[in-house]
């Protein structure tokens, strides 16, 4: 008896690491299919009616774009392009920080935009394109901003990858970011259940900028305990059992702006009161700006905010064997780097 169960034991062990092997083979695939990717393609529109449908297509084809039409199953329909990565990453750039922040933090935000794109290339999506263009991923709209491309460019290749090892050799961060932190970020995980913690850092800027405090009045439900919350050092993340990220998204995020730090309780109405804008993981685009101006540099940037992580480039990070089944001895994405060791 003792035999079976320690057999039972044994197999249901090697079942489980069989499928690891084969989920992170499979990942492994699709990161290194994206990585010789030149084009992208991304969700521009979503959910048009015939109507509206029409004079967009006028607009795009005007402008010669690659674009597609994906008609639904509720008779709406989709507007697809094909787009360059280096083009993709710039305008990610160009919406996601202002342009007129020092290179430095424009930089870092290219590097996240790009860790995040692959994150999001390495996972199986039967939707008929892999990006969407607003807050869902990233914000993304043309530019022929020198800048935003500069920024690109000169971080041409750069990943943030954790989980080094041997026998799991790398990931790439699904780096999260966010407007202004309010004085420290949070971990992912508090954020959204089951999402890599890449560590946590403090902004004393953010702490004390006036122009970042809000407070939010809503009313007061019977059904909900305000006086039960979780924290992570002074901002609640929970009330009762429902998570601010889930109640940022069903009130609105331009009304609570991030994870509140007091809540007070009237006979009628909670009032909400914080510091800061954006769900407060990863990277914090205000402060990145401060330490911009401090003189840090983007790499040091880049630590400051994921400390758990680490920075490479392609060549780096896919194996040699990898390379020779798939022949890459062509410029690789972003039409500027080429394998050449």
């Amino acid at each position: 008896m003792k035999f079976i169960f320690v057999k039972l034991v044994i197999s249901l062990f090697v079942i489980l690491f069989l499928r690891h092997e084969i989920a992170f083979a499979d990942k492994q695939e699709l990161l290194e299919t994206a990585f010789i990717k030149e084009s992208i393609s991304v969700r521009i529109y979503k959910n048009l009616k015939n109507t509206e449908l029409n004079s967009v297509k006028v607009k795009l084809q005007n402008e010669n774009r690659n674009i597609k039409i994906i008609e639904k199953e509720n008779l709406t329909f989709d507007v697809i392009e094909n787009i360059k990565i280096r083009d993709y990453l710039a305008g990610v750039v160009s919406k996601e920080m202002p342009l007129s922040w020092p290179l430095e933090a424009l930089k870092s935000q290219a590097v996240i935009a790009r860790s995040y794109m692959y994150a999001k290339l390495a996972m199986k999506r039967g939707d008929g394109y892999d990006l969407e263009s607003d807050h869902m991923d990233q914000v993304f709209s043309w530019t022929k901003s020198n800048r935003a491309y500069l920024a690109v460019d000169n971080t041409h290749g750069e990943v943030l990858v954790y989980n080094l090892g041997v026998h799991q050799p790398f990931e790439i961060v699904k780096a999260y970011y966010h407007s202004d932190c309010g004085g420290h970020t949070v971990p992912a995980s508090l954020v959204w259940p089951g999402a890599v913690d890449t560590g946590t850092a403090k902004d004393k800027s953010c702490a004390i900028r006036h122009s970042n405090q809000w407070q939010y009045k809503m009313m007061r439900s019977k059904q909900v305990n305000y006086s039960h919350f979780k924290k992570y050092k002074d901002k609640i993340l929970f009330i009762a059992e429902t998570s601010i990220q889930k109640l940022r998204e069903r009130i609105g995020f331009h009304l609570i702006k991030n994870s509140p730090s007091e809540i007070e309780v009237g006979a009628d109405f909670v009032l909400l009161k914080g510091r800061g804008y954006g769900h407060g993981a990863g990277l914090c685009q205000w402060g990145s700006r401060d330490l911009a101006l401090q003189g840090f540099t983007h790499i040091e940037i880049l630590k400051h905010y994921y400390p758990k992580v680490v920075m490479k480039k392609f060549n780096s990070i896919l194996n040699r064997k990898s390379l020779t089944e798939l022949k890459i001895n062509q410029t690789i994405v972003e039409g500027l780097y080429s394998y050449s060791r």
